[in-house]
């Protein structure tokens, strides 16, 4: 074991060498900045402060990167404050650019808007009206809205007719606009009587002919109705949409059609319920795409009482199952 004593010692004197020499390096560095700060008279703070003086000009230089990283608020730095960039590189990099609940804007600042609720109702003496505002002001049918607040577009196929007709008749009462969404115009858009924005989606949906073309006979129907007083035109990213019937035909489409990159949003349907005309119109009742997968049933006896036991009329049977079985789910979608 006497070489490695040997080498443990050559490399502690070699250490030694090194850390005097660096000393030793740095002392006549300093020496010679020192030397030349006190020659100069350029800069009269480096005159005065050999030495000391340059590190003026390195923390003023790193005091930038110091504040943006360690000191600054998020929304302290101009022209571009840090939540700005962070909601920049998030939507350049297709990550989530949505913002939770409450806000890191300071709201003390005067002039800021702020919407809050009443605690009363403001009475007819005190209240004052919005002015109008008015699009297409050179059209030969100009439309003056009487409401800042809106309703924002929600598809007929994402609500119901109940929520339809209460979303008609109080856009009637509050005399703001009704916007149709993508799914087109209903009559129970139209029996509140509020004035309606018909929202032309994506791929003319709403205004396409069966061809899938845009039909002019439809939107001077919809323009003639004296309650629609605008058309939107809803505009999309391209977003390619795809169809997988399981998870290894998903996966094979995540990686074949959109190389494994992006964000991917997927949906998922439980039943043909689900789908939207148009979706059933791609999928199910085209002969060309879709595809037909043989049911073979083993065991009709049993699969009898299996469907008995979890659709019929006892909940006791459903509730054992799911005891029985309960450690066994995995990925559950409700």
């Amino acid at each position: 074991m006497d070489w490695l004593g040997t080498i443990t010692l050559r490399g502690m004197e070699l250490l030694s060498t090194l850390f005097v020499l660096a000393v030793g390096f740095t002392a006549l560095a300093i020496l010679v900045m020192w030397i030349i700060d006190r020659v100069q008279t350029k800069d009269s703070v480096r005159h005065n402060f050999p030495v000391m003086g340059r590190f003026r000009y390195l923390f003023g230089h790193l005091g930038e990167f110091f504040r943006q990283y360690f000191y600054a608020m998020d929304r302290e730095e101009m022209p571009f404050n840090r939540a700005e960039r962070d909601w920049i590189y998030k939507s350049v990099h297709g990550g989530n650019n949505t913002a939770p609940f409450g806000s890191t804007r300071n709201l003390l600042v005067p002039g800021t808007p702020i919407f809050a609720p009443a605690s009363f109702a403001t009475l007819e003496d005190d209240a004052e009206e919005a002015p109008p505002v008015v699009f297409g002001p050179y059209t030969a049918q100009p439309y003056e809205a009487r409401s800042l607040i809106n309703v924002s577009g929600m598809s007929f196929g994402a609500l119901s007719a109940p929520a339809v007709r209460a979303l008609s008749h109080g856009a009637a009462k509050a005399g703001c606009w009704l916007n149709t969404g993508e799914g087109g115009l209903s009559p129970y858009h139209l029996e509140g009587g509020a004035d309606i924005v018909f929202q032309i989606g994506t791929a003319k949906y709403g205004v396409r002919d069966a061809a899938g073309g845009l039909s002019d006979e439809r939107l001077k129907a919809l323009g003639a109705e004296p309650r629609v007083k605008m058309f939107e035109i809803k505009l999309s990213q391209g977003a390619k949409v795809m169809y997988a019937r399981d998870e290894a035909h998903r996966e094979e489409l995540t990686k074949k059609e959109f190389n494994a990159r992006g964000k991917i949003e997927v949906s998922r349907f439980k039943g043909l319920g689900e789908m939207l005309p148009g979706q059933l119109k791609e999928t199910t009742m085209d002969p060309a795409k879709r595809t037909l997968l043989r049911v073979q049933i083993v065991g009709e006896d049993a699969t009898g009482s299996a469907i008995d036991s979890l659709m019929g009329n006892k909940p006791e049977e459903r509730f054992r199952f799911i005891q029985e079985r309960a450690e066994f789910a995995e990925d559950l979608d409700i």
